[in-house]
């Protein structure tokens, strides 16, 4: 069966995560958004937009204000709760605020491979896009004069399921986070596995433990770097990766539910964190490498033939190693309060409806997978069939092959012995000092002794004209 994606983000970077519940919207916000899905539908142009939206609001708001709005709700910035909070304070706003107030409005500013920000507080909020289902996937918030860059990627090696990458980092560039992108390690005992899993390894790695690995992953990431020590989690990543590993965990009792016990999967979740010092631009830094394993484990049937070609089915196993790797870089003695300061205001989130998009399209990889298992038997049987009928086919093309090798042998045999018969007749020429002609106007040949200073010998043939004899080999 192929890899289930935990619907949790399992502490990425591990960071603390906010979240937040969708209530009830009041009739004017149903029909603004009805408006706003008819606006990216096409249905409308933004001019009847504006027009309608200035009739449903009274004319209260601004829509040059209004379209701000609409595009960080598109973005993903704004959750329709926000939203729709927003707008109602923009309308309250103008109904009290004196003549030629301006009324402020959220900015829309673009922020790089990503969508809008908000500011709030010494905050930003980016809505990071994944450019394949073409909507928002996460929302990262760091401090707001921090730069950003950011996607959603899916890795060439395994099974292609996206994950977030990013970087922020702070004006002078010696503060920063980032999440590097993922790595995939494969193995398996029976090399068969390989290939009957439908998977492409890339990277052949055996199971491994975060603590094992994560000083020569921290090392080789940032070239020169001496290790400190490798200090526990603190006590929110600990609460998160607690979280995350009882949550998968439990979607994996739930997935195996569905499959027999020879079917099921195992799975598993280890973090570790590395402190690491080096030299930036010529400033001192310290960075702090958290390294997370996920462990999946698959059954995969695979067959061998046994005595008298006989198909024998079996089984493997695929283990899949996740590799993400979060750092945090700060300058020397500075990293410990960096640390505590994102984990209070630097989230990583989820949106919910790509998350939803994700599970849905594994349950429907997950359908067809038992499909697959419950027609095994008919696939064996079939299998069995295409064996003997293969088996068969080989018999008659080796039967036939032995005849053609028979008529060949008889054939070479025979050109054998008259090559050997020429190369003798050649021979005693030779040796009596005589030479094999052919006549070419009668076809005859003769074999006629050589003579000093004549080439080869003419006859007379019956209509008086002379032939010149050509010499040949037996």
């Amino acid at each position: 069966m192929k890899r289930i994606r935990i619907a949790a983000v399992l502490g990425i970077a591990m960071l603390a995560c906010g979240g937040g519940t969708v209530r009830g919207q009041s009739t004017d916000a149903r029909k603004l958004a009805a408006l706003n899905q008819a606006l990216k539908s096409g249905v409308i142009s933004r001019e009847e937009y504006n027009v309608k939206v200035a009739q449903l609001t009274g004319g209260s708001v601004d829509p040059s204000k209004k379209a701000a709005l609409d595009d960080a709700l598109k973005n993903g910035v704004l959750t329709q709760q926000e939203y729709d909070t927003k707008l109602e304070a923009l309308k309250a706003a103008l109904a009290t605020a004196p003549a030629n107030v301006p009324v402020p409005v959220l900015a829309n500013k673009p922020a790089s491979m990503a969508g809008a920000d908000s500011i709030s507080g010494g905050k930003k909020t980016v809505a990071v896009v994944d450019s394949v289902l073409n909507m928002p996937a996460f929302r990262v918030t760091f401090p707001s004069d921090w730069t950003f860059d950011g996607a959603v990627l899916r890795s060439a090696c395994g099974d292609g399921l996206p994950f977030l990458v990013y970087r922020a980092y702070s004006p002078d560039k010696l503060s920063g986070i980032q999440i590097i992108p993922q790595a995939d390690w494969y193995y398996a005992t029976d090399q068969r596995v390989y290939k009957a899993s439908g998977v492409s390894p890339c990277n052949l790695h055996a199971p491994a433990r975060a603590a094992d690995v994560a000083a020569k992953i921290a090392t080789d990431l940032r070239s020169g770097a001496q290790v400190m020590d490798m200090p526990p989690l603190t006590p929110i990543q600990t609460e998160n990766f607690q979280k995350a590993k009882d949550q998968g965990r439990a979607q994996m009792e739930q997935m195996n539910r569905q499959f027999p016990p020879s079917f099921q999967g195992t799975w598993d979740l280890d973090v570790q964190r590395v402190r690491i010092s080096y030299d930036s631009e010529g400033h001192p830094v310290e960075e702090m490498i958290t390294v997370r394993l996920t462990t999946w484990g698959r059954p995969v049937s695979v067959f061998g033939t046994g005595a008298n070609g006989i198909i024998q089915p079996g089984s493997g196993r695929l283990t899949h190693t996740l590799v993400n790797v979060s750092t945090i870089r700060a300058p020397a003695g500075k990293l410990e309060a960096l640390i505590t300061a994102l984990e209070r205001d630097s989230s990583v989130e989820m949106v919910p409806e790509w998350n939803d998009a994700e599970i849905a399209l594994i349950k429907k990889q997950g359908a067809e997978v038992m499909a697959i298992i419950q027609k095994n038997g008919q696939m064996l049987r079939e299998q069995a069939d295409q064996f003997a009928q293969s088996m068969q086919r080989s018999n008659d093309r080796y039967h036939a092959w032995q005849q053609e090798q028979r008529v060949s042998n008889q054939q070479k045999f025979a050109q054998d012995m008259q090559r050997k018969d020429s190369q003798s007749q050649n021979f005693l020429d030779y040796v009596k000092d005589q030479t094999y002609y052919l006549n070419p106007s009668s076809g005859q040949t003769m074999t006629i002794q050589n003579q000093v200073g004549v080439n080869g010998y003419v006859g007379q043939n019956p209509s008086g004209s002379w032939t010149q004899l050509v010499p040949i080999s037996h």
